[in-house]
């Protein structure tokens, strides 16, 4: 299950993100996880609407415990250990404006990704 721990609004994109934990037993691909805040959800702009909104594209898999940062400003994805051992993707939004900061409504990770597969029976009964 992945998770929000940390949002960090700032003025200065390359400063804002906000912080991700695969809080469950497996690996979990990223991609398909959205990332928006109230006014993302609701505003009757879609221009609006779609500029709060970032969806993950990234093949990455997140291991137990995996933490994922999402900067606002530039830079280049990938994995990288932190002095404590912990192990974060840092994904990349690549704007020049922040997005979170003058806003303080709930930020909300959905999945719209479809993970439903088809039922398997794990017998088959015989007459």
């Amino acid at each position: 299950m992945i998770r929000i721990v940390g949002v960090q609004r700032s003025s200065v994109p390359e400063k804002e993100f906000i912080l991700l934990q695969n809080q469950g037993p497996r690996r979990i691909p990223l991609e398909g996880y959205l990332l928006t805040d109230e006014l993302g959800l609701y505003a009757r702009d879609a221009g609006l609407r779609g500029d709060r909104m970032f969806t993950f594209q990234t093949d990455a898999k997140l291991i137990p415990s995996a933490y994922v940062a999402l900067v606002t400003g530039l830079g280049e994805d990938g994995w990288r250990k932190m002095d404590d051992g912990s192990v974060v993707y840092y994904c990349y939004w690549n704007r020049d404006d922040p997005v979170w900061f003058g806003h303080e409504d709930p930020v909300h990770l959905l999945c719209v990704t479809n993970t439903h597969s088809p039922r398997r029976d794990a017998y088959v009964i015989r007459r």
